[in-house]
């Protein structure tokens, strides 16, 4: 959640990660859209990279799916959120 510069830093646990995500991502705000959107695509691109590694035996590294989800938000983002996407930085 660096790039997403959300100040919040990443839970040790699942269960606390999934609390922080839920709580990140309550409301109607262009940021909590945003929060939703990412986390989606991030659960997507995981279940993605584990088939790729299991049926596929090909793995990539954790920036290169990162930049992934990134650009895959930026393109489904609405207007305003895709303005509030663009300010944040890698």
């Amino acid at each position: 959640m660096l790039w997403l510069q959300t100040g919040v830093t990443m839970p040790s646990g699942r269960i606390q990660l999934q609390q922080c995500i839920w709580r990140l991502a309550k409301g109607k705000t262009t940021t909590t859209q945003i929060m939703k959107m990412v986390y989606t695509e991030y659960i997507h691109a995981l279940q993605t990279e584990r088939n790729t590694r299991v049926f596929e035996h090909n793995e990539r590294d954790a920036s290169s799916l990162a930049r992934e989800i990134a650009c895959i938000c930026n393109v489904r983002a609405s207007a305003k959120s895709r303005a509030l996407l663009q300010q944040l930085s890698f």
